[in-house]
């Protein structure tokens, strides 16, 4: 699937959206989604940057690579959903693209919204709606 295509499937979903929620209740939608992708993209800019500048630290455990992720480079976290599991995935805008024509998208994207919030509860509330 193309990002044309990808971005096509997204605005006709806008579009059933609008027609059949009223603009309140759009809005509750459409602007925690577009928060999302702010902040998947400011992650994973972020994240390739701690990557970039840590090449040689390839002997530090996983928890330490993630301590000196968040203490240096992150603002907020973006967890894995289903941790050891085959479903395992990060809980961002990239992650729901890759399974975008999977059925149970909705819950897919309930689920992110709602793991950022616990793995934030300082800094996020209600990403996922009331």
């Amino acid at each position: 699937m193309t990002q044309q295509e990808i971005e096509n499937r997204l605005w006709d979903a806008a579009d059933e959206l609008r027609v059949a929620m009223p603009e309140a209740q759009y809005s509750s939608v459409v602007f925690p989604l577009m928060f999302w992708k702010y902040l998947s993209d400011t992650w994973e800019h972020h994240h390739q940057e701690f990557l970039a500048d840590n090449e040689g630290l390839d002997d530090l455990s996983d928890e330490e690579a993630h301590e000196i992720e968040y203490r240096d480079y992150q603002s907020f976290e973006v967890p894995f959903i289903h941790p050891g599991t085959v479903q395992e995935r990060r809980a961002s805008w990239s992650s729901i693209l890759a399974t975008i024509t999977q059925a149970g998208l909705g819950q897919r994207v309930r689920a992110s919204l709602q793991a950022i919030e616990t793995a934030n509860p300082d800094k996020f509330s209600r990403l996922s709606g009331p």
